[in-house]
């Protein structure tokens, strides 16, 4: 099993999950820039690759992030997804998201430039 090197924020919103034509809605429970925790009692195939949709609701504004990802971990709960690719626009989104909730800025500066850009961030 690979080991994150991503510090993972807790995230309270929900996400839009679509593998295989079926499409799975759930709640976020952590997210990082390279990858993201949702609850659901869903199993998905270790290794699939998943189109993945974080919607980010304000007072007054929605927007999405939508990236692909591939599935690290099913557990009875939970799954978890590595992006394998992020729009430059999402991948903004994602470093905003965390840079406002974080408590260790040195962490997560040193994670933002430690992020492969030519691997999975693309226009």
């Amino acid at each position: 099993m690979e080991k994150r090197k991503n510090e993972r924020i807790p995230y309270k919103t929900y996400s839009v999950i679509t593998y295989n034509n079926k499409t799975i809605q759930s709640p976020i429970d952590n997210i990082s820039l390279e990858g993201i925790r949702i609850n659901s009692t869903e199993h998905l195939n270790p290794g699939s690759i998943c189109n993945i949709t974080v919607v980010l609701e304000g007072e007054a504004t929605r927007m999405t992030a939508t990236l692909t990802g591939k599935v690290t971990r099913s557990e009875k709960n939970s799954i978890a997804l590595q992006f394998t690719d992020v729009s430059t626009d999402s991948f903004v989104h994602l470093r905003n998201i965390i840079s406002n909730r974080t408590m260790d800025v040195d962490k997560i500066t040193k994670d933002f430039e430690d992020v492969d850009l030519n691997k999975s961030v693309s226009d």
